[in-house]
């Protein structure tokens, strides 16, 4: 009994920290594509590439494939409906220093809106994750024709990172950057 006991902790604690998103992906994948379908209608019905990211399926930050670049963020509430939300024209957003590094870090990602740097993504599984810890966090990037091209929810800090470092420090930079701002909006 003590042996059986022990092996269920052991199991326990290695799927607890190096695959929390075992648990993430079996039934909350379909809650990730329902929110993920309620923002992404609210904002364009232009046909183009979007990145998505999202921290507990409540803030989202969409980056949209425009001239000029423009960015969408989004608070959903508890039932999936969007409580706030406003588009960001980038030209507007690049007046301050941070941004202007923020903007810089995006350009060092490469051509973010390519399809085939994602082909890692299609495959990504837990088995990749070495260490992962912090809120959960949905990445998705959308076809044109608004179908999922590639995706995966995982703990914010993940090692080895699934996509490219300074895109992830971007998408996670002003979706905080965003989050801040609207929490000082929502005291007021």
């Amino acid at each position: 009994m003590r042996k059986f006991c022990f092996v269920i902790i052991q199991w326990f604690a290695i799927t607890l920290f190096s695959g929390i998103a075992i648990f993430a992906q079996r039934k909350p994948i379909n809650i990730h594509h329902i929110k993920d379908e309620t923002v992404i209608r609210s904002i364009d019905s232009i046909p183009s590439i979007k990145i998505l990211y999202s921290f507990d399926d409540r803030y989202y930050l969409i980056l949209l494939n425009t001239t000029p670049r423009k960015e969408y963020f989004a608070v959903l509430d508890s039932l999936g409906q969007i409580t706030y939300s406003k588009i960001i024209n980038c030209a507007d957003f690049l007046k301050s220093r941070e941004n202007r590094q923020l903007n810089a870090m995006l350009k060092e990602a490469g051509p973010i809106y390519s399809l085939k740097r994602y082909n890692n993504l299609v495959n990504y599984n837990c088995e990749h994750i070495i260490s992962s810890f912090g809120t959960m966090s949905h990445f998705a990037v959308l076809c044109p024709d608004g179908n999922i091209y590639a995706e995966y929810t995982l703990p914010a800090i993940t090692t080895p990172l699934p996509i490219d470092q300074n895109l992830l420090m971007y998408l996670f930079r002003r979706l905080c950057n965003e989050i801040h701002d609207y929490s000082e909006i929502s005291i007021d």
